[in-house]
């Protein structure tokens, strides 16, 4: 029978011990968190709003506050990850037309990684025009859509509108996004 000051001292050193575990598993149990070095664009594009506020979705692994990829993609995740997805901001504008603007930014990890993915065909189809956004681009023409797809450091970013007479402010838009500091 364990007397004395040794009884306490074992004693203290099961519930720090105890206290330490219940600290860890409510931490692993709090969900996913939101990542604060994502790059998110500072302003919105001109006549623009957020129209709901940013998803934030990572890998199965590593699931943001929204989720993982498979939730925000479904089966199409799979050749992100092939090219070392981390993870995905989802931005959704609105004008007071309700015509909409999606930003999605796709942390690859790696500048290397995005360029790659960028270059994937399954990701960035044949059948772009090159344009310059400050950086190499392509641009999609499928009536009345309008998209965008460029690398920004280890970010695939790929910018959409709904109507194609707003190509010119989507260009617009992407090059402000391009010239910001990740």
């Amino acid at each position: 029978m364990i007397r004395g000051w040794r009884c306490y001292s074992f004693y203290s050193f099961c519930l720090i011990g105890l206290a330490m575990a219940l600290g860890f598993l409510a931490e692993m149990s709090a969900g996913p968190r939101f990542q604060p070095e994502l790059f998110l664009p500072k302003a919105a594009p001109a006549g623009f709003i957020l129209a709901q506020p940013p998803e934030f979705y990572g890998t199965e692994s590593a699931p943001l506050a929204d989720g993982h990829i498979f939730h925000f993609i479904d089966g199409g995740g799979v050749v992100y990850l092939n090219h070392g997805f981390q993870s995905v901001v989802h931005l959704l504008y609105k004008n007071e037309k309700a015509d909409k603007l999606t930003v999605d930014i796709f942390d690859m990890g790696t500048l290397q990684n995005a360029r790659t993915a960028f270059a994937d065909e399954a990701i960035c189809p044949a059948g772009f025009a090159v344009i310059s956004v400050g950086t190499e681009a392509k641009a999609y023409h499928f009536e009345p859509d309008f998209f965008i797809y460029f690398v920004k450091d280890r970010y695939l970013i790929y910018a959409h509108v709904a109507d194609d007479g707003q190509s010119g402010l989507l260009i617009d838009y992407v090059k402000r996004i391009f010239k910001e500091e990740p």
